[in-house]
C-alpha cells in the first residue's frame, strides 16, 4: 500500500473528473472576459442604434424546394441536355465525309 495523503490518493477517474471540472471552470471564466479591442470597433452612431427586431425562424428563412424535387428537376435538365448534345454530335458525324 503506497504512502500518500488522502487528498493525493484519488483514483484515476476521480482525478480526470476533477481535472475536467477545473478546465471547464477556467474556460468559462475566460469566456466571460471583456476584450477592449473588439468593443471599441463600433462607432458611436452604431452603438446608439436600437437592436433589430427579431423575426420568427419560419419567416426569416427562405422557402427552399425539397432536395428530392430539386434533384429530380436537375436530373431531367441534364438528361435533356445530354440528348441534345448526342443529337448534335450525330448531326456532325453525318456531315463529315
Amino acid at each position: 500500500m503506497p504512502l500518500c495523503a488522502a487528498s493525493f490518493c484519488l483514483s484515476l477517474p476521480r482525478r480526470l473528473t476533477a481535472l475536467g471540472l477545473l478546465t471547464a471552470l477556467a474556460l468559462s471564466s475566460a469566456a466571460c472576459s471583456r476584450v477592449p479591442e473588439l468593443e471599441n470597433q463600433l462607432s458611436a452612431d452604431l452603438r446608439s442604434q436600437p437592436y433589430p427586431k427579431l423575426l420568427p425562424l419560419e419567416t426569416a428563412l427562405a422557402a427552399e424546394p425539397l432536395p428530392e424535387v430539386e434533384s429530380a428537376a436537375l436530373d431531367q435538365d441534364l438528361t435533356a441536355r445530354a440528348a441534345l448534345l448526342k443529337r448534335r454530335a450525330e448531326a456532325l458525324r453525318q456531315r463529315e465525309p
